[in-house]
């Protein structure tokens, strides 16, 4: 059975709340929470198992990589072999903020974080919850959007509860998203840039920042 843990004010998290779900999280658990865009699916990205689940959750395409949340800047941008100006700029006008980037990891994540040629992708959030959650369970938790693969985002806790029944273990209930969009993804590579999907933050918004 699912267990609805309800937050009064994301942006205010309980330490007592965020230790409890982290806890939780550590043993490979899943859970579904709150962002500035929408529902995630939540689990310890240094957790193969719990990655793994999430991945079968979703039916999502083998091969295709689950994006993480870090608590901080610091933490990200050390999670990257690459740190040029370009990264910088990005994390200094857009983090925390509804930006994935994409570059090299200097790390080592669970199967199923990484593409084959060692890219991951890492935001960090505007929700304070979010991020509480990602520093707490140790740098980083997955941020894959709470649906079945081609299907619509769950924007509420009622719609992830509508959606996946009693498959996830802990539903996060902080209100229903007001975003209507999802995080801008940027490749960033030694030779450029690439836009993989424009969300909330606009092309013409990232090439002002960047030239």
């Amino acid at each position: 059975m699912t267990k609805i843990v309800k937050i009064a004010d994301t942006q205010k998290p309980e330490k007592k709340v965020i230790k409890e779900i982290c806890d939780f999280l550590k043993k490979g658990g899943i859970i579904a929470y709150p962002t500035e865009t929408c529902y995630g699916l939540g689990a310890d990205a240094f957790n193969e198992g719990a990655v793994e689940r999430i991945i079968s959750l979703k039916r999502r395409e083998a091969g295709k990589p689950i994006a993480v949340i870090s608590g901080n800047r610091e933490t990200a941008i050390n999670a990257f072999k690459i740190k040029s100006g370009v990264v910088l700029k990005l994390v200094e006008n857009f983090w925390p903020g509804p930006l994935t980037i994409v570059a090299e990891s200097s790390i080592n994540f669970a199967k199923g974080i990484m593409s084959k040629d060692g890219m991951v992708g890492i935001r960090v959030s505007e929700n304070s919850f979010a991020r509480a959650i990602a520093d707490e369970i140790g740098g980083f938790l997955t941020a894959t959007s709470a649906n079945f693969s081609l299907e619509k985002e769950c924007r509420s806790a009622e719609e992830v509860i509508e959606a996946f029944k009693d498959k996830i273990e802990i539903v996060i209930d902080g209100g229903k998203s007001q975003s209507k969009g999802l995080s801008t993804v940027i490749e960033i590579r030694k030779d450029g840039y690439k836009i993989l999907r424009e969300g909330l933050i606009s092309q013409n918004e990232i090439e002002k920042i960047i030239k």
